[in-house]
């Protein structure tokens, strides 16, 4: 119904071969055809592999957002919190990129081939920045252990866990919180006489004080009734 003909379907089978390219979720003719276009179809048509790669995402991001609001609950850490977010955030923006339809060149990148990837990229992007390096390889080991990959996620757990008590020393909060989270993944695979004396080591070692400390002995409390 274009004013001008040349701009209307040229024949009854070029308005057909539309009707078929929409409902297949293909660009149309009809549509110019921009890049914000074309990527929009392109996300509908795999929207199941993306939804896969934003879901694990949108859990690492959210894990490591967690990790920056415990820091910044004591104010002389505020400005160490600030320094690691800008570090985190341009780690997983670099990470991330190879996600893009635009920059995977339409190929599907699974989350465990986005998570090995980003794994082999820490100790080489972040080599200078240890306390960086721990954060993210929990926030790594927990999308692991989301996938079902639990002797992965204990790997870089521990790797976390041993940075932190060499950095902060082995009755600190921060190492706690990363026997927590190695605690949690060694019950996944059965090493239960592991998980008890790390349980009970998170518990004496991280201070009752603080909603958000509160709520990690709750849960330390909760892994320990389950085993």
């Amino acid at each position: 119904i274009r004013k001008a003909p040349r701009e209307r379907y040229a024949s009854v089978a070029a308005l057909a071969d539309d009707v078929r390219r929409y409902l297949e979720r293909q660009p149309i003719a009809a549509r110019p055809a921009t890049w914000t276009y074309r990527t929009g179809k392109f996300v509908r048509r795999h929207q199941r592999d993306l939804a896969l790669g934003a879901g694990v995402t949108g859990l690492i991001l959210a894990l490591t957002v967690f990790y920056l609001q415990h820091l910044s609950t004591e104010r002389d850490r505020a400005t160490v919190a600030a320094a690691e977010a800008g570090q985190v955030s341009s780690f997983l923006t670099r990470l991330f990129q190879n996600a893009d339809p635009s920059q995977a060149g339409g190929k599907q990148v699974t989350a465990r081939a986005l998570l090995d990837a980003g794994v082999g990229r820490i100790n080489q992007d972040l080599a200078t920045q240890p306390r960086t390096r721990a954060a993210l390889k929990l926030t790594m080991a927990e999308a692991y252990r989301y996938l079902g990959a639990f002797d992965r996620a204990a790997a870089l757990a521990t790797e976390a866990l041993n940075t932190r008590s060499r950095l902060f020393g082995p009755d600190s909060r921060e190492a706690a919180d990363a026997m927590g989270m190695l605690g949690s993944i060694l019950y996944e695979l059965g090493r239960y006489d592991s998980v008890r004396v790390l349980t009970e080591r998170t518990l004496r070692d991280r201070p009752a004080t603080g909603t958000l400390a509160d709520t990690a002995r709750a849960l330390s409390l909760n892994d320990l009734a389950w085993l």
